[in-house]
């Protein structure tokens, strides 16, 4: 996803209890993260989920992120959901009247945010009942999380952050760090480190909090 500071999903019921090997097991994809076996795969989805949503498949924030891995609209317009020409031409309108990176503070601005009406418009998405369709639909969610997270990972690779030919873990690390950050930010994250100061699964709770 693209960079950007997140608002917190909503607050879990008390007694909450997020179940890791739960979550992996109805994990619904049965395409599989490049670099990642088929249970590592859903294990990562599961260690995602929580961070992002807790596994509340109709989650979302105040800054107008949804879903159990809070897609924004960039994430579902590269993953072929939302109209990718009314997305651009949104954001052309919105940085022509703003100056600098003025126009983020409108498109993120917490409670109010442009992202969220944009996505609860039906109009702007390419499958029917846009955003009701996405936020109930679990095999979905799940089939473009990893959609998505390959074209992130493909896009390190395109830039030589990373070859692709990594271990297991540090694709995984290096997909975390793309879903938080954005692939611009793991890129240049990946670019100045070498390979031993690669992120350990320490550093991977750290970057989450």
């Amino acid at each position: 996803m693209a960079s950007r500071k997140k608002a917190r999903p909503r607050a879990q019921p008390r007694g909450h209890v997020f179940d890791y090997v739960d979550h992996a097991l109805k994990f619904q994809s049965e395409e599989k993260i490049n670099g990642l076996s088929g249970p590592e795969t859903k294990a990562y989805a599961s260690a995602i989920m929580q961070r992002e949503s807790g596994g509340v498949l109709n989650q979302h924030n105040k800054k107008g992120y949804f879903g159990q891995y809070q897609f924004g609209a960039d994430a579902l317009v590269e993953t072929g959901l939302v109209d990718r020409k009314k997305y651009e031409n949104t954001i052309k309108e919105l940085k022509k009247n703003h100056k600098g990176e003025e126009w983020k503070s409108i498109w993120y601005k917490e409670g109010d945010s442009l992202q969220e009406k944009f996505l609860r418009d039906k109009s702007n998405w390419k499958i029917d009942g846009g955003l009701d369709t996405f936020l109930s639909d679990k095999t979905l969610q799940d089939k473009k999380f990893v959609e998505y997270t390959n074209k992130q990972i493909q896009q390190g690779i395109h830039f030589k952050a990373i070859s692709g030919q990594e271990s297991s873990d540090t694709i995984a690390a290096y997909a975390a760090a793309a879903h938080l950050t954005g692939a611009g930010g793991a890129n240049k994250l990946f670019k100045i480190m070498s390979p031993l100061e690669m992120p350990t699964e320490h550093h991977r709770k750290n970057m989450r909090k």
